[in-house]
């Protein structure tokens, strides 16, 4: 149904029309501005937990991964010592997980001269010192990571060997970095990406690389916060991280190892995106089921005002004949009716009025008192509601 153009001119119309809106949309609005509030809170809360476990569990996945190249080093060099070499190749050349070996290459250094290598290419004699080779004695690994240029480099472990004369004996093992990132890529769900680096900013392993504004926050919130939540905004949209600092020196000497994940706001909030929408739509199919409404109800209430609007013009005019109907069955109906009865009485009063005046008016202007009591006699009905006249003249 359309609402009338016309009705809506009217203030009344106007009120009606505002009030079912608001008692419509405003109860409902309110309810969704507050549900999609606190669901966004709790989203983000979750997210964060999320990201923040899944760092943990990678950054567990790699020092477990370290410890196995470390275990595999140690059990190379025992058997080097007790002089089987069968064992060793069938060890190292052993693919983990059916996918990537975990050392590229391992050689055994006395002093700094290479004297053999057990497998795989050739590995260089590490830059350590003075304390890495007193950490070494301990029987603890030694991280080394050779850079080569701003994209590349090369993973070594360095293992103290068993001592020979007066110089020490090194087996550096040149570690697989594919076997590390592939444990990382397995442990990180759909539509998330992690970013590995150094405690000093080095970055290791990325997914997606960061922006210089992701890197900044994330720098200052580790000054600030322990908890490892950053939230940013970049030319790529709002984006959440949870990071989790990986300890080697549990079991080697190296840097901690920032496992920082990463996800869009868009991913995170996918389900309170599209109940937005279904709020939205509700939202929608509200206001036309107000707009509706409210048309229907200014057609019923101003109607019958329009109506008697154009009844009172009418009499205005000298229209008394005219009738007014309305079938509304409430207050608009008896005043439609009393309107009524009002018009005619004054249309009545008026006629009434009429005749007299042209009544007098002729007895006035003639002289024929015949003529004068045949207009009496023919005009007294139309003035005065009867069934017969009479005229009584009287001598004076």
């Amino acid at each position: 149904m359309k609402i009338n153009l016309i009705l809506m001119k009217s203030r009344v119309a106007k009120r009606i029309f505002c009030l079912f809106v608001i008692c419509a949309l405003l109860p409902i609005g309110s309810l969704a501005f507050i549900s999609l509030h606190q669901l966004s809170q709790d989203q983000k809360e979750k997210s964060f937990q999320k990201l923040h476990q899944l760092s943990k569990n990678i950054g567990m996945s790699l020092l477990e991964g370290l410890s196995f190249v470390q275990s595999e080093m140690h059990v190379a060099s025992l058997s080097n010592s007790a002089g089987l070499q069968t064992p060793v190749r069938g060890l190292l050349n052993q693919q983990a997980d059916g996918k990537h070996s975990r050392l590229l290459g391992l050689t055994l250094f006395e002093g700094q001269k290479a004297i053999k290598t057990l497998t795989g290419r050739p590995c260089p004699y590490p830059k350590i010192s003075a304390s890495d080779l007193q950490y070494l004695s301990t029987g603890k690994g030694v991280l080394y990571i050779q850079r080569l240029n701003e994209d590349a480099y090369r993973m070594f472990m360095i293992l103290g060997a068993n001592k020979s004369s007066r110089n020490t004996r090194l087996l550096v093992g040149e570690i697989n970095t594919e076997y590390l990132w592939e444990i990382a890529r397995a442990s990180l769900p759909a539509m998330t990406d992690v970013n590995i680096r150094t405690s000093s900013g080095t970055s290791l392993f990325n997914t997606s690389p960061l922006s210089k504004i992701a890197l900044k926050e994330i720098e200052n919130n580790m000054k600030t916060s322990a908890v490892g939540r950053v939230e940013w905004n970049d030319d790529a949209g709002s984006h959440f991280a949870g990071q989790w600092s990986a300890f080697l020196k549990g079991f080697i000497y190296a840097d901690d190892w920032r496992i920082i994940v990463t996800e869009s706001k868009d991913d995170a909030f996918a389900a309170i995106n599209r109940v937005s929408t279904i709020i939205v739509l509700i939202l929608i199919v509200s206001f036309l089921v107000a707009l509706f409404l409210s048309s229907v109800q200014i057609r019923t209430q101003l109607e019958p005002l329009a109506r008697l609007k154009e009844g009172t013009q009418r009499v205005s005019q000298g229209d008394f004949q005219s009738r007014i109907s309305v079938r509304s069955g409430d207050e608009f109906e008896e005043l439609a009716m009393s309107f009524n009865t009002m018009s005619e009485k004054i249309g009545r009063h008026f006629t009434n009025l009429s005749e007299m005046g042209r009544m007098i008016t002729r007895i006035l202007t003639s002289l024929d008192r015949e003529r004068i009591i045949q207009t009496v006699l023919l005009n007294a009905t139309n003035v005065v509601s009867c069934d017969s006249v009479s005229l009584t003249l009287i001598d004076p």
